[in-house]
Parts: C-alpha cells; structure tokens; sequence
C-alpha cells in the first residue's frame, strides 16, 4: 500500500522601545479585545517596516491550536508572542513553541498575565522570553485526568523532556519543568531561576506607564485553582533529593550529553546503534540519509547547515495509493486529534508527504533524542495509516 520517496530534495532595550510604544500597542490592543470573544489565537501586524507583529494566544491550549498558529506565524518574519493561559494540551502547545523556535520569535507575559502548565512550554521556546512584573510562569509534571483525578504520566514527561532537549536546554530545565506534581505549581522567579536553566529577562512595572489606558485593554488572566504564586506566598522548599532518579538515568543522561549537531556525526552515531546510514548530498543545501526505522524507512533531512552543523532536521515520509476519501479521512483524523507527524496533501495528487523537524538548535542534540523522534514519527504515521487500512476492510 505504501511507497516511499527518497528524494528530498534584541536587543532587549532596542526591541522594548518599539513595542511598547503606545500606537503600536493599540492596534495590538484590537486583537487582545477580540480574542476572548472570537478566537483563542489572534495577531496584529507591525505598524510600520521594522516593527515587531504581536501574535497572542489567550486561553486554554487545545488540539488544533498549532494548526492555526503556524498558519498566522507564516505571515510574520518577527513577532512577539504574548501569552496568557493556565495550559491545556501538551502536544500542540510543544509544535507551537517549535514554530516560535524555528522563527526565532520572542515570548512575552505582560502584567497581570499567568501562563502554567502546557502554556509555559510555548513561553520557554522564545529567542527572548520576557516576564513583565506582576506577569507569572510556572510548571507542573504532565498528568492524565481520570474522573476528575491527576495522574502523572512518564510518557508525557519524557516528551516533555525530549522537547526541551531540542530546545537547547539541559537536565536542569528538564528537572524544573517536571517536578512539581499534577496539582501543584512550582513558579518561574527570581528565587527559582537559578534552579531552572532558564534563562529569562524581568520588565520592570514602571515601563507599563509608556503604555496609556493599559489597564483598559490588558487582558485578565485566569484563575489557576493551584498553589499561589511564588510572590504572593513563601516559595515551597524543593531540595534535590525530591527528584527521585529511575534506574537507567545515568546511562540516559549520559547519552544525552553527547550533542552532536552534523550529518555525519548523526550518521556515525547512529550506525554504531546497529543502524545503517549514510550522508547524501545530491542537495548540498539539504544534506538527507534513508534510515530503516521500526520496520520502515523514512528520509532523514538536515538544513540550515555551516562549518559548525546543521540548525534543524526533517523527518519525512511520503505514501501514495491512496484514494481521496482516505486521504481525506487522514487528513480529518490529523486536525481532530493530536499528532506527532504532519501530513499534508501533494499538490492535487492523492499522495501524503507526513513530515515532523526537529530543532538541533546551537548546543546540538543526542543520537537517542534523534532515535527517540524517528520512532515516534513512524509510530505516528502507522496510526494515521491504520484508519485508510480498517476504510478497506
């Protein structure tokens, strides 16, 4: 049924400046007041050539948020994403912050803004992430809701993991993001910033005063039924011997600290895990290897390269013998529910190119982080290839 293709072919001051200018701000302000009304997701264009667009997201992270937001951020070369959010869906709001990553937007929580749980993941991904005072972030451990009930799932806490790692970010973040259990919060501050790994910058409350009316137009965050935050209350004292390391973390770890970022340091890598790959470089702009995963084989494409590596890797699969209902079933089943790959019709055939990137970013990432991805990837395209299969039975 399946056929492969293998050709694949801020300054901060400087940028502060510009977006806090208040006729800038008003046309922002437009999209804040609607979006609570019409869309989750709205943006406002940059006032004149130089400007930073506004992109905000407001409300809870759902499955097909990511969708939407790719397709505003495609029209924006620079934006600041302002968030205001107490979380929601992990998966679309970690393919959100790689848009934000692989455009190199920056992440914003203005005053009174609170951005928890899945929200924060987008927050991290900024190329400068800004806290204005008053504004909050925090992060809690991924959880299933069971009748009502939280229970924390190591599946999505590895996937939380693996997508800080393509981040750039180390242990440090991982362990910060994932501690506090499903019904609590752990806030992002100046007495827990140096336990994070994460990087961010503080605004103080007196630049709020370049903005006129901004108590008018701010939006109000939610009500988060957790923990107070941090600055309301004494921080809960979270000392390391909390974090409770599962056999086999050294080893993982270990691993994971050996960031490659080339082709052929992937290539090497991954033959001495018993896989056979080889560099192509048939486009020298897009070196690409063809690697036997689970079974099956999917291009592995690396772009963004220089002397010191590659920024980003695409995995890619194309199938074709398809009808259009099924391609249309595909396409349905991908919109509705959360998925790690992406498919996407060719042109008017009725063949799928699914397709998913990763983020090498400058410290590089790990043979497991690209074996773990390219697993999940064909894991994922099994699932959505399931349904043309149970149309045809």
């Amino acid at each position: 049924m399946r056929k492969l293709r293998t050709t694949i072919g801020l300054r901060l001051s400087h940028d502060l400046a510009r977006f806090m200018r208040p006729a800038v701000f008003m046309a922002f302000a437009v999209g804040v007041a609607t979006a609570a009304i019409a869309a989750d997701i709205e943006s406002a264009p940059p006032k004149k050539n130089g400007d930073a667009a506004f992109i905000l997201i407001d409300g809870e992270i759902k499955s097909g948020d990511d969708q939407k937001f790719r397709k505003i951020a495609a029209e924006y070369s620079d934006a600041i994403v302002f968030l205001n959010s107490e979380g929601g869906s992990i998966v679309p709001a970690m393919d959100i912050g790689r848009t934000i990553k692989l455009r190199g937007y920056k992440t914003a929580i203005y005053t009174t803004g609170s951005c928890a749980s899945a929200c924060a993941l987008i927050w991290v991904a900024g190329s400068k992430r800004l806290i204005f005072e008053g504004g909050e972030v925090g992060f809690h451990a991924s959880y299933l809701d069971t009748d009502g009930t939280k229970l924390e799932t190591g599946v999505g806490n590895a996937l939380v993991g693996h997508y800080l790692s393509q981040l750039g970010f180390g242990e440090k973040a991982v362990v910060f993001a994932t501690l506090a259990p499903p019904d609590k919060i752990l806030w992002l501050n100046e007495k827990t910033a140096s336990m994070s790994g994460i990087d961010f910058e503080t605004i103080p409350d007196t630049e709020k005063q370049e903005v006129p009316h901004l108590a008018e137009v701010d939006p109000t965050p939610p009500t988060i039924a957790v923990v107070p935050p941090a600055h309301s209350e004494p921080q809960r004292q979270l000392p390391a011997a909390s974090f409770s390391k599962p056999s086999g973390y050294e080893q993982f770890m270990g691993d994971a600290r050996q960031a490659l970022r080339s082709p052929e340091a992937f290539a090497e890598a991954l033959r001495q895990k018993g896989f056979q790959a080889s560099v192509s470089y048939d486009d020298p702009a897009m070196p690409s290897m063809d690697v036997g995963v689970s079974g099956e084989k999917i291009a592995v494409a690396f772009s963004g390269c220089s002397d010191n590596g590659c920024k980003y890797i695409q995995l890619l699969d194309w199938f074709n013998e398809l009808t259009r209902q099924e391609v249309n079933a595909i396409l349905n089943k991908s919109r509705s529910q959360e998925q790690y790959s992406h498919p996407i019709l060719v042109d008017k055939s009725n063949q799928l190119a699914f397709y998913n990137y990763i983020v090498i970013g400058s410290e590089g990432i790990s043979a497991q982080t690209l074996v773990d991805s390219m697993e999940y990837f064909v894991r994922s395209n099994q699932e959505l290839l399931e349904i043309a299969l149970d149309m045809r039975e």
